[in-house]
């Protein structure tokens, strides 16, 4: 886990998706929520109990991508490229009470916080 990221991330343990990128002529498909549901029910079906990202605080459309699919925000991290400072927000979800992983008393979700797969959830 990016070390930067580690004190804004509640669920452990936790599975880091480190890029999701969609070639533009597939854009609107339906592929990136397809890919990110095949994703999900993975991670939750081997015992992770969130997923954390981070993206690009000027990336509109993938903040709203990633929130419309259950992503909330948790913060933001400052990093370096080429010299350059970029901004990330950084997103979790949680995978506790997903199909193949019941919830538990024990899990200390937050209350609102429960997730449902898919898009819009």
């Amino acid at each position: 886990m990016d070390p930067s990221c580690a004190d804004q991330i509640r669920h452990r343990p936790t599975v880091g998706i480190s890029k999701l990128y969609v070639d533009p002529a597939h854009l609107g498909t339906g592929v990136a929520a397809d890919m990110l549901d095949a994703i999900t029910a993975l991670c939750a079906g081997r015992g992770a109990h969130g997923l954390w990202l981070a993206t690009n605080v000027a990336n509109a459309r993938a903040r709203a991508f990633y929130v419309k699919n259950g992503f909330l925000e948790r913060g933001h991290r400052v990093f370096l490229v080429g010299g350059r400072e970029n901004d990330d927000v950084v997103y979790e979800k949680t995978l506790l009470g997903l199909p193949g992983r019941p919830p538990s008393a024990s899990d200390g979700v937050e209350s609102g916080e429960r997730q449902q797969p898919g898009r819009g959830a």
